[in-house]
């Protein structure tokens, strides 16, 4: 039997999913992006664990609140400084949100849900293991559909980093796979962009360990 899931480990006999002839078959209806250089316009810093990235894309509320503090407006500055938490405690649970909403369509082989989890831009890529990059909405989510076709799979994250600003979010974790005696850990890194009132994934990246 094919299979079209990613990072998946020998069984006891031996057997293995051919990588070869799953990227083949990937690359025969998915096109990869060119490479070409980008000009970043946020910084990623690695955070420890599951927790809002300080600053970056709250500036209306943060600057509210340091012109407050410098008209010593404590009790406005204290006002200020509880919205400015709220809102970035609810960035960060709307990425988390969104990233279990992917695993949850990703383990569950729903290639609607997995439509409905990716952003809308041309601009979305995704890097499955052993593939190269593939760029595009449409393109994105024939890979996808090619790897929900292996049908569902046990899948859980450990090691749960995230951060996010009022637009951006990302989340690094492991995945570790299983489907039948085959097992699988895959490292990811998951960006999304807010789209509208929620958040959407737009760059997915996994890497067999």
């Amino acid at each position: 039997m094919e299979l079209r899931m990613r990072g998946l480990r020998p069984n006891a006999s031996g057997d293995a999913p051919s990588f070869t002839s799953l990227n083949t078959h990937r690359w025969a209806v998915c096109r990869p992006c060119a490479f070409r250089p980008c000009v970043p316009t946020w910084r990623l810093r690695l955070v420890p664990r599951a927790l809002h990235q300080e600053g970056g894309g709250l500036g209306p509320l943060e600057r509210e609140l340091d012109a407050a503090i410098l008209r010593e407006d404590y009790e406005q500055a204290a006002v200020l400084r509880d919205k400015l938490r709220e809102q970035r405690e609810g960035n960060l649970s709307g990425v988390l949100q969104a990233n279990a909403a992917f695993y949850k369509a990703f383990g569950d082989a729903d290639l609607p849900a997995m439509e409905a989890v990716w952003g809308k831009s041309e601009s979305v890529q995704v890097i499955h293991p052993v593939a190269g990059c593939i760029a595009g909405r449409d393109q994105v989510l024939s890979s996808w559909q090619l790897i929900l076709e292996g049908g569902a799979l046990d899948i859980t994250i450990h090691n749960v980093r995230a951060a996010a600003t009022d637009t951006i979010g990302w989340v690094t974790c492991l995945e570790a796979t299983k489907a039948g005696s085959r097992t699988g850990r895959v490292l990811a890194t998951n960006i999304f962009q807010r789209e509208g009132s929620g958040w959407k994934l737009v760059h997915h990246h996994g890497s067999i360990i």
